[in-house]
């Protein structure tokens, strides 16, 4: 009998991690998302993030590794033009491999200057592209959707604000 426990507990959490691994980032969205980062958004780093090999850094934080994510918000204060179309894509592939709720908890570790960059550039391409890109349905995003949403309101001028007063 406790072997029909250990067996069926073994098949539920066997379900949960394959469940999971098909919520993330396809090989080949993580394979484009460190190539990326060894084009325009690796140069930047070069000159702002010395010492900081960024196509690691984001193969570290597509594996979930806490302390990259903060070299991974910092270069998105840096970026412009084509790197920061690439560095949006790169922070919306990793969002989409790790997941919400770390993601979201590893960007509220982020200074304010980095996380407000990186709000930026993903509202950028989760939001202002139709359809959305990765196949990612901001349903499943909800933390991190809700940060885009604050961002959208704090651009808009307060007399189109609801309630506001002239």
């Amino acid at each position: 009998m406790l072997w029909l426990c250990s067996l069926a507990a073994l098949a539920f959490f066997g379900l949960r991690c394959d469940a999971a691994q098909g919520d993330g980032a396809t090989p080949e969205e993580k394979a484009d998302a460190v190539k990326w980062a060894s084009e325009e958004p690796g140069d930047v780093a070069e000159r702002f993030l010395r010492g900081i090999d960024y196509a690691a850094v984001v193969r570290r934080c597509l594996a979930r590794d806490r302390r990259s994510f903060r070299h991974r918000f910092a270069l998105s204060v840096h970026t412009d033009a084509a790197a920061s179309e690439l560095q949006a894509g790169i922070l919306a592939i990793v969002l989409k491999q790790v997941g919400d709720d770390f993601f979201a908890a590893q960007l509220a570790k982020a200074t304010k200057t980095a996380r407000e960059s990186s709000i930026e550039l993903l509202l950028y391409e989760l939001v202002e592209q139709t359809p959305t890109p990765y196949g990612m349905d901001l349903k499943r995003y909800p933390k991190t959707t809700r940060l885009l949403k604050r961002s959208t309101q704090a651009l808009q001028p307060i007399a189109g604000r609801c309630g506001a007063h002239a």
